[in-house]
């Protein structure tokens, strides 16, 4: 969700543009902030859940757990197995 706020920030507010100070920065974000504030901007996903986790698998571990082989001495392993 931050990324999504900066990218609208930058978009909206900074639009390549030169910021010549600091303080010029603060006053633009805290006015961006304070307008987002008051429209009670929100974030209004397309997608559900299950939808999501389908279509970004290939970024998700599933983890499979590997008991000891043979000897006692051995431990349970975890291995992380990629989309």
């Amino acid at each position: 969700m931050v990324e999504l706020e900066l990218s609208i920030f930058a978009s909206q507010c900074l639009q390549d543009a030169r910021i010549p100070s600091p303080e010029v920065l603060q006053d633009i974000t805290l006015a961006y902030e304070s307008r987002r504030n008051q429209q009670q901007a929100k974030i209004i996903w397309t997608f559900k859940i299950p939808d999501a986790r389908d279509k970004l698998k290939h970024l998700l571990a599933t983890p499979r757990i590997i008991p000891p082989h043979h000897s006692h001495s051995e431990q349970w392993r975890c291995e992380c197995l990629w989309g």
